[in-house]
């Protein structure tokens, strides 16, 4: 051991760029595996995590294969009923969101509609009442712990009521029971949960063909899955036979299948190819992509750390190739000398895993931050995460240290020692490596310039209407909001200075299915008044508005956008009088009065649907501010709105802020990758500086011979920096085809993309170039200008 750590303090140089490289390589791997495992620990805290399984519905239907999370209310009893292997159903309808009055305080509170058997069947332990009974009472209520202590100040609050808007307006809960604080890592989040046979009070549901909550199943031990699903099928073709005739489908249409609950994060279904994923109303979760996008990151940037390893490890054979011949002809063994040179290799590897370890203590909560994580570890409570990491640390020991071990070992000692062995083979392996490496390198860089162009693409492209400035506010569903209460408080609110306008409307409702003039359209429908349009500066292509002057617009006319037209065949479409017909068919006859132009009313991941307006109330206000004036608005805001709605929560959103959360995922991603392709390039220059300095030194004496026949520094520098640049060139022109290939698949899953061009790959190519040229052309230059009589004399 004495041996190898001076031999590393010698070649202090290579030790410090094998170990930094390792070490970013290392601690880059280390995060990505604390971000998988993070991912797969999604609701494995249940007792019966094994046997929970959640109903999916597979529908193939004008010519869309979707699976979605859900079910309608009847799946859960009917199946039960009729498979012994289903010990337990629990049917769930989460996603959901109203105002709740505690102690005379209005709060938003986010709830969901369970079965009485929830906390039985789910680890949510109770700190107040009991599980059995909690959810049994019609008008029962159960709070999580930091929901009580938001409107009471404490947690015991078993026997208080509480008030809350739905259904059929405002109504008195019993708390029965208080849980504790729900895991980061369960799908299901809730603040409050309502007894499920609440919600058949207002909404009985028996169709089949509806799916819109989530139901789960306990299975008993021994149960088979394939066999339950097959019977899934066999129930499904008898119960369901007069409404798939009502609603002309066939029972192959409609297939139901079994997701693991530790598979809803990840939305891992039972699926095929081209099947369109709906997550259901449990949230969208997260996807393998990120976990793999993350790996294979952390993979690229230790490769090349690895590769820099081993070209140091290879050009410095011939270094030691005398000492190896020397120790042969002492009476060295092959395999000492192949254990020398893999603990040597260990040393390094072990000091690189002890520093990424406390790189990734120290980055740790930055990286939460850009993967928006609660990722953490200690020694030794997180024994297996030390365990991935010293597999890690063997893995990269057998990388860098095995092929030199082999090769030295197998070094003539006569050979050797007489000048005759011939390590190089022209450095064929070293020259592929670092083509290799820079490929990598580039690919990330290409990958890097196009994700950014379509972020901003995204982000800054024209959206067809004017966000700026304007808030978004949810009024009381269920107070029975009429036209002069939302007269009296636009009135109200335009008296200020600061608010330009206010508007009612919706902007971003769900689609439905309607039947114009024989074809079948999904048409967002939307309900809104005569300011809505003006407010957001949506440009009608042809018609009118929405107007008090003409009596007929609330019962016989809408307003489209230009897809409407499109899609529906309509010539001529100003003041055509249309039939649409609904699911149920029923028809309803409107005037078109207005066609306004596209706009993004969703995400550019999505393309622009038929937009059909409608004058009517909606639960949303729309206000528009001043320029430069919000700080004096929103309190003037505040102080109208808890005037009119005294027992009402108030909270705003900023409409930029709702259209930058839609690409929160993608802003994430940007950086990262971003950061990790300034990671492979840095450390390629390590790598490449490292080669340079020990091709420079074991040409000092050629370098010298040149300069005294009269070479000049530019061209001795330029000798010693082509090889190198052609190796780079070699590795652009590999990795472009590559890099668009993967670019041009995932730019697919948007519908509004930009177009790769020759920029995209220049730049990173002149980038990757220059860096390289800068990093080598140092070294040569310093090497050119160096006095040949000393170098000379020191040979």
């Amino acid at each position: 051991m004495k041996f190898i750590f001076r031999h590393l303090w010698n070649n202090k140089l290579y030790s410090l760029i094998k170990i930094s490289g390792l070490t970013i390589g290392m601690a880059c791997a280390l995060l990505a595996i604390l971000f998988v495992r993070d991912e797969n620990s999604y609701d494995r805290f249940h007792d019966k995590t094994s046997q929970l399984y959640r109903i999916t519905t597979r529908i193939k239907e004008h010519g869309v294969d979707r699976i979605m999370g859900a079910t309608g209310q009847i799946q859960g009893p009917a199946f039960a009923a009729n498979i012994p292997e289903i010990k337990e159903y629990v049917r769930i309808m989460a996603g959901l969101s109203t105002n709740f009055i505690g102690d005379q305080k209005p709060l938003l509170v986010n709830y969901l509609y369970a079965d009485e058997n929830f906390f039985n069947v789910f680890s949510f332990p109770l700190l107040y009442g009991n599980p059995a009974t909690a959810l049994h009472e019609l008008r029962s209520v159960v709070l999580t712990e930091q929901t009580a202590l938001r409107f009471f100040g404490k947690s015991n609050v078993v026997g208080q009521t509480i008030k809350l808007e739905e259904g059929h307006g405002t109504e008195t809960f019993l708390i029965t029971a208080i849980a504790k604080k729900i895991p980061v890592h369960s799908s299901i989040q809730f603040e409050a949960v309502m007894p499920f046979k609440y919600l058949q009070t207002m909404f009985p549901d028996n169709h089949w063909l509806n799916p819109y909550l989530s139901t789960f199943v306990l299975l008993y031990p021994q149960a088979d899955v394939r066999s339950v699903k097959n019977k899934f099928a066999q129930i499904f073709r008898k119960e369901a036979a007069d409404q798939l005739t009502d609603a002309k489908m066939l029972p192959e249409q409609i297939q139901y299948g079994l997701q693991p609950i530790t598979g809803i994060h990840l939305n891992i279904f039972d699926k095929g190819s081209s099947a369109v994923i709906d997550s259901g109303d449990l949230g969208e979760g997260s996807i393998m992509t990120y976990s793999y996008l993350l790996m294979g990151i952390a993979i690229f940037i230790l490769v090349m750390a690895c590769v820099n390893f081993l070209n140091l490890s290879i050009a410095g054979s011939l270094k030691r190739s005398k000492e190896i011949g020397i120790r042969k002809i002492s009476g060295g063994t092959r395999i000492q000398i192949v254990w020398q040179f893999i603990v040597e290799s260990a040393v390094l590897c072990g000091i690189s895993y002890m520093l990424a370890t406390m790189l990734v203590v120290g980055v740790l909560p930055i990286f939460n931050q850009l993967a928006q994580k609660t990722i953490s570890f200690s020694f030794p409570s997180d024994i297996v995460f030390f365990i991935y990491g010293l597999g890690l640390m063997g893995l990269c020991i057998i990388m860098v240290g095995l092929y030199p071990a082999i090769k030295l070992s197998l070094l003539n000692a006569v050979d050797v020692l007489y000048s005759r062995q011939k390590l190089s083979k022209k450095n064929l392996l070293s020259k592929g490596l670092t083509v290799l490496q820079f490929t990598l390198a580039v690919s990330l860089l290409v990958a890097t310039m196009i994700y950014h162009r379509q972020m901003n693409f995204i982000t800054q492209n024209d959206l067809g209407y004017n966000a700026s400035g304007i808030i978004k506010i949810h009024l009381p569903n269920y107070r029975g909001i009429n036209q002069q209460t939302i007269s009296n408080l636009r009135n109200e609110l335009i008296s200020k200075p600061s608010i330009v306008q206010m508007a009612n409307g919706d902007l971003t409702p769900s689609g439905s299915d309607l039947v114009l003039q024989g074809r079948q359209i999904t048409v967002r429908q939307n309900k809104i008044d005569q300011f809505f349009l003006s407010t957001l500066e949506i440009q009608f292509l042809k018609g009118r508005n929405f107007s008090n002057d003409f009596g007929s617009d609330p019962e016989q006319s809408f307003i489209v956008n230009e897809t409407f037209v499109k899609e529906g065949g309509i010539k001529n479409p100003v003041g055509r009088q249309i039939t649409l017909t609904d699911g149920l068919g029923n028809n309803y006859t409107r005037t078109i009065v207005g066609v306004v132009k596209d706009f993004h009313y969703a995400s550019l991941k999505e393309k622009i649907n038929p937009l059909m307006f409608e004058t009517g109330l909606s639960e949303n206000i729309w206000i528009k501010l001043q320029k430069g004036k919000a700080s004096v608005a929103l309190p003037a805001l505040e102080k109208i709105f808890k005037a009119t709605f005294p027992d009402y929560y108030y909270q705003y959103d900023f409409m930029q802020d709702e259209i930058s959360h839609q690409y929160a995922n993608e802003q994430r991603w940007k950086q990262i990758v971003g950061y990790a392709s300034a990671l492979a390039i840095g450390i390629c220059c390590i790598g490449l500086f490292g080669l340079a300095h020990f091709s420079t030194l074991k040409r000092t004496k050629e370098i010298g011979i040149r300069k005294v026949l009269g070479a000049s520094a530019i061209n001795i520098s330029r000798l010693l920096s082509q090889g190198f640049l052609k190796l780079v060139l070699l590795a652009i022109t590999i990795a472009s085809p590559i890099a668009w290939y993967i670019m041009n698949n995932w730019l697919q899953n948007f519908s509004y993309r930009i177009v790769i061009s020759w920029s995209d790959f220049i730049i990173p190519a002149l980038t990757a170039l220059i860096i390289a040229l800068i990093t080598v052309s140092s070294l040569a230059l310093k090497a050119a200008v160096a006095n040949p009589v000393t170098t000379l004399r020191s040979e």
